[in-house]
């Protein structure tokens, strides 16, 4: 999906964060490079993700996967993750940032 909408100027991040990764760089690296994710992750302390989690109400789910507009406007909020399921949603979602939707 991240080649997909990137000519659309959609940036995909990760966010690991020390609450769910134990601190642990090596395992969250081979991970990603084990799931071929192909867009750019970061380490986060909690300075990120914790306020995401707050505005939405979210609880501590993993994954959790925010569509966020150019305005900084939280579009959608995705809690687990359906193989099936999650990713047409999730291209729903970016399409109707893209087309300046609100839902």
């Amino acid at each position: 999906m991240n080649t997909e909408y990137k000519s659309r100027g959609v940036v995909f991040l990760g966010l690991a964060t020390t609450y769910n990764e134990n601190y642990d760089v090596k395992r969250v690296k081979h991970y990603l490079r084990i799931q071929k994710i192909n867009y750019k992750s970061l380490w986060d302390d909690g300075t990120l993700t914790r306020p995401l989690v707050e505005a939405v109400q979210g609880l501590s789910v993993i994954p959790q996967t925010f569509v966020i507009a150019k305005d900084g406007r939280i579009v959608k909020h995705f809690q687990g993750f359906s193989p099936t399921s999650t990713p047409p949603l999730v291209r729903e979602a970016i399409e109707d940032a893209l087309k300046g939707n609100r839902n």
